[in-house]
């Protein structure tokens, strides 16, 4: 898996998450979907993913999702994107302090997100 570029998408809106994945694969990056993280906790906390993209901020108010369930502390791999509608600056302060790498909302360019994630899993290796 040493060479890989392996990206996660976790989403509960399989329509919008099956786009991304589609787009995402389109790009050259191998990506899985999960509709809940608890899942694939475990394979983002040993590192499995180079990214992790977020669709919503739902799962991390309500708790079901939090930055060290999917990446341990002191460790940079894999990158956490969120991808949301919901943009206010105490929202987006909130995430990136607790460690979200990057906050995107939507509308997205899907080919502006497929580069990110593409350089985000290069960087990875």
């Amino acid at each position: 898996m040493l060479n890989m570029r392996n990206v996660l998408i976790i989403g509960e809106r399989g329509a919008l998450r099956d786009m991304i994945c589609c787009a995402v694969e389109r790009a050259g990056v191998c990506a899985e979907c999960a509709g809940d993280v608890s899942a694939v906790e475990a394979d983002c906390r040993r590192g499995v993913y180079d990214c992790v993209l977020v669709l919503g901020v739902s799962g991390f108010i309500d708790g079901r999702i939090s930055v060290e369930r999917l990446r341990p502390r002191g460790v940079r791999r894999p990158q956490i994107y969120v991808l949301s509608w919901h943009h206010s600056e105490r929202a987006v302060l909130s995430l990136l302090e607790c460690g979200v790498n990057q906050y995107i909302t939507f509308p997205i360019d899907l080919r502006r997100l497929c580069r990110k994630v593409a350089s985000a899993a290069e960087t990875a290796l």
